[in-house]
């Protein structure tokens, strides 16, 4: 299942609770360039641009909290995002949903 396509028009990005989801460049034919797992987000190029920029695919079943545009300022309000997989559980500890 497709969650957002790159060039989708939307205010929302996705903190995953459980499951994988593969991001895919548009071109060359949705190239899997990495794979997210909990703790991680992704969508947030929606949030800043109102564009979603890459494709996000599940390749397993997911869960995900899906934060509005209108509501991240609030709920990320001194909350540092980061890739670094080391700090994956950061995010979630700071919504209290580990």
């Amino acid at each position: 299942m497709t969650v957002v396509f790159a060039g989708d028009k939307t205010k929302e990005f996705y903190i995953i609770l459980s499951g994988e989801v593969e991001i895919r460049t548009p071109y060359p034919e949705l190239e899997v360039i990495t794979i997210k797992r909990k703790g991680e987000y992704f969508g947030f190029s929606g949030v800043i641009d109102g564009v979603h920029t890459l494709t996000a695919t599940c390749s397993t079943e997911v869960l995900c909290l899906v934060l509005p545009e209108r509501k991240k300022d609030k709920m990320l309000a001194g909350v540092k995002i980061t890739t670094d997989p080391t700090k994956r559980g950061m995010i979630l500890g700071i919504l209290g949903m580990t």
